[in-house]
């Protein structure tokens, strides 16, 4: 893994915010990622994933589309014993629990549910977190995890990389520890969901 320096944040985020021919290295530079001019966001969201040390993702959204073309990674990563957390919701009831079920059935990974009606409040968050040696890299923005989301829709989310000790990482790390918290295990709501999930498509 590349290490993190704070010339190269600096480099990287001058070339973003303040001066485009600036000379940064690209993976420190914050970039968006929108499926136009080659920046799929499958093709990035991968490519965290296959550097990461552990992942924690928090979407609204999840659909087998979404997670078909992931899942050889995401079974390398359980090979390698790669922890990851994963957190969606029955907001609208749109989460596919096929793709859920197949999420938890990765021994690396815990997939929890946050239950909107239980909360009283929506949820509808995208955002993709990777722990990384001693830095946080974080794409935010429009995409949940479907098909058409990661390939082709057009998306606007940000790729950035933050110090560990930064506020948007403690900040964007604690809002999702909370909701985690917050949020039930996928495997103790799973029938229950699956029936509404199945009473809200007829």
């Amino acid at each position: 893994m590349e290490k993190l320096t704070t010339r190269k944040l600096v480099d990287g985020y001058h070339r973003a915010f303040i001066d485009s021919t600036r000379e940064s290295d690209p993976a420190f530079s914050p970039s968006l990622v929108s499926n136009s001019h080659g920046r799929k966001v499958l093709t990035v969201i991968e490519k965290e994933m296959k550097g990461c040390d552990d992942l924690f993702i928090s979407v609204a959204f999840i659909t087998m589309g979404g997670i078909a073309p992931l899942l050889g990674t995401l079974k390398d990563l359980e090979k390698q014993g790669t922890r990851g957390r994963i957190l969606t919701t029955d907001y609208l009831m749109f989460s596919d629990p096929r793709a859920l079920d197949k999420l938890a059935s990765l021994s690396n990974l815990d997939v929890r549910v946050f239950k909107t009606g239980e909360n009283n409040v929506g949820f509808h968050t995208k955002g993709y977190m990777f722990h990384n040696g001693d830095n946080l890299r974080i794409i935010v923005g429009s995409s949940n995890l479907t098909q058409d989301a990661i390939t082709k829709n057009h998306e606007w989310n940000t790729r950035l990389v933050s110090s560990m000790n930064g506020a948007y990482a403690k900040d964007i790390e604690a809002e999702f520890n909370d909701l985690w918290e917050s949020s039930v295990c996928y495997e103790e709501y799973r029938d229950e969901y699956a029936g509404l999930y199945c009473r809200y498509l007829q």
